[in-house]
């Protein structure tokens, strides 16, 4: 049996593509426009004119327009093939764009909700610790009382201690006061809050960012209260000490490290009608007062015959010396 060569076979097919490029269709339409531009050349495929026929040098309605020339090139083939790879590699890149998406946003929010319940657990967990602490410091101060006051040195050393720890802020302080307020701007300031009524605001006030509180009047507030005589005062529930810092981390503000959001509440005990007074009197307070009526934003003092400002979190020192006497 005689065996055929495949380069052979290959050839032969290479050589009918390349003679029968054209389907037959289009080579027959090209042949008959041929004949209509060339008279002298006979159509094969043309027969009789007919007296119902359209005229033969007319072109025929139902009879497909010649192809353009670069439709049927090789370098048109491959224009229109570049085209479709393209918009393949797009539609594909695209799909897989949505898939990685809609894999990848269940994980994203699960981890989202694993840190909040972190936080939460982690928040919950600190308070139960200072609640503790709060406990022990109780119980050691009565127990201290009790052995202190089993002689006079030992009750005027225990009222010593008492006085130094309350000015430090290791005690919590309970006693009559005033709670003051602040806080940010409604989303729809009241009647009259505005540009329009800043004619009863003073001169020399700044105008509040998007009027909110910022960090350094909950500072002037309590610098107010302190100048007015209180014995103590807490923000948002974070006593004040020498070594408390209220400052701005991002769009929080931080007491301690405590952050806080609006509204602001300052507890001060002392004397009600003085801490009133010296608040509303002070320049803060006036600054303040003109924020309510200018921004809207929310100020107002209260007095109370039984206010509690908590002990704080004193950090021990790590060296110390006695002073000179």
């Amino acid at each position: 049996m005689r065996r055929v060569s495949t380069p052979s076979l290959a050839l032969s097919v290479l050589d009918d593509l390349a003679r029968d490029a054209l389907d037959p269709a289009y080579t027959a339409a090209a042949a008959r426009r041929a004949a209509l531009t060339d008279p002298g050349t006979v159509d094969p495929d043309a027969t009789e004119p007919d007296a119902t026929e359209p005229d033969a040098t007319e072109p025929d309605a139902t009879e497909p327009d010649a192809v353009e020339p670069d439709a049927t090139e090789p370098g048109g083939r491959r224009r229109a093939w570049a085209v479709w790879l393209v918009l393949g590699v797009l539609g594909v890149a695209m799909a897989f764009a949505v898939h990685r998406q809609s894999v990848q946003a269940p994980a994203v929010e699960r981890a989202r909700t694993a840190l909040i319940a972190d936080v939460r657990s982690r928040t919950a967990a600190d308070r139960a610790l200072a609640a503790r602490i709060d406990g022990l410091r109780a119980e050691t101060a009565r127990q201290r009382a009790v052995a202190l006051g089993r002689s006079r040195s030992g009750a005027a050393l225990n009222a010593r201690i008492a006085g130094l720890e309350t000015a430090a802020g290791d005690t919590a302080v309970h006693g009559a006061g005033v709670t003051l307020r602040l806080a940010d701007a409604p989303a729809d300031p009241p009647a009259g809050a505005g540009p329009a009524g800043a004619g009863s605001a003073p001169a020399d006030i700044l105008a509040p960012v998007a009027g909110r509180i910022l960090d350094r009047d909950v500072a002037d507030a309590a610098n107010a209260l302190w100048a007015a005589g209180a014995r103590a005062v807490s923000v948002g529930g974070v006593r004040l000490t020498a070594t408390t810092a209220i400052r701005t981390a991002g769009d929080t503000i931080l007491v301690g490290f405590t952050p806080l959001q609006s509204p602001y509440d300052l507890v001060a005990v002392g004397d009600p009608g003085r801490l009133a007074a010296g608040v509303t009197g002070s320049a803060a307070g006036r600054r303040l007062a003109g924020y309510h009526t200018t921004f809207g934003i929310g100020f107002s003092v209260a007095r109370g015959p039984a206010l509690t400002v908590p002990a704080a979190t004193v950090t021990m020192p790590r060296l110390a010396r006695e002073s000179a006497r």
